[in-house]
């Protein structure tokens, strides 16, 4: 009997060494020596943060409850970039923050920070994540101090970028402000009124004993190209006042009010340099 080989007819078509390269996936896989495809995803590329307010709520670790956050960042040359903070706490007061922050997109961190709450100061430090031109993501921790005896505090949350109102110089602000000044929990919630002048010039009314000084120096100045502004408010030598020799630096901020039939909010912070300070709150 006569046997038959049979071959494909393709076979006949390729050359070998064709026929070898197609067997063995020449060129992608297989182990012919290509390696990986190349990738057209592009690289993740994060924005850095700017200067301006950013709000939101930040937990507090272990009670089960958050607190509103405003907090401003500002830039500047000469003293470098600086983060300021208040926080609304469960009792009324406003807590006091500032510090000098830094950023490697996408994670930062805020150095040399000081507190102003229940009428103590504190320090501590926090890092930032997620950094983005929306927002950052922050973990701030405020050191335990054992006189008066106080826990460590640590705070998580994200707080995201508000649009920043537009007006020009101090318009927005001149006038008589009727709101809240706060100094500690002995002199919180404090009726108060503060008036600016055109030219940046304040005064405010007396709380307690606490008066202004007449030589002028109390005033603000606008943060260029943020609704914000420098502070600086001196304090009258009143015999009583604690208070009547410090001369407190800190910002203000300017963003639209959410109370019914007010058009502008005002927030004002100042502190001495050991970092205790008083903040005002008003909407008009």
């Amino acid at each position: 009997m006569t046997s038959f080989l049979l071959t494909p007819r393709f076979s006949k078509a390729l050359p070998a060494a064709a026929l070898a390269c197609l067997l063995a996936a020449c060129g992608g896989g297989g182990g012919g020596g290509g390696g990986p495809a190349p990738s057209n995803t592009p690289a993740t590329v994060y924005s850095p943060l700017e200067a301006g307010i950013y709000t939101g709520s930040l937990a507090v670790q272990g009670t089960g409850s958050s607190h509103p956050w405003v907090t401003l960042l500002t830039t500047d040359s000469t003293s470098g970039n600086k983060w300021y903070g208040w926080e609304q706490t469960a009792g009324g007061e406003v807590a006091l923050y500032s510090g000098s922050w830094a950023q490697s997109p996408p994670t930062g961190s805020i150095s040399s920070l000081v507190a102003f709450k229940n009428g103590s100061t504190r320090t501590g430090q926090a890092g930032l994540t997620g950094i983005s031109s929306r927002g950052y993501s922050a973990s701030l921790s405020l050191n335990r101090v054992t006189t008066p005896a106080l826990a460590e505090e640590v705070h998580s949350g994200t707080l995201s970028a508000q649009p920043a109102a537009s007006f020009d110089g101090l318009t927005p602000l001149v006038g008589t402000w009727t709101g809240t000044w706060r100094d500690g929990p002995t002199d919180s919630a404090l009726n108060a009124t503060l008036t600016i002048q055109s030219s940046g010039q304040l005064s405010f009314s007396a709380f307690t004993d606490c008066a202004q000084s007449s030589d002028g120096s109390s005033r603000l100045n606008r943060l260029t190209g943020l609704p914000a502004f420098s502070v600086e408010l001196k304090f009258a030598p009143a015999t009583i006042c604690s208070r009547r020799t410090s001369q407190l630096s800190g910002v203000a901020i300017l963003r639209s009010s959410t109370d019914p039939g007010k058009t502008w909010q005002l927030d004002l912070m100042a502190t001495d340099p050991l970092g205790s300070g008083i903040s005002f709150r008003a909407s008009r």
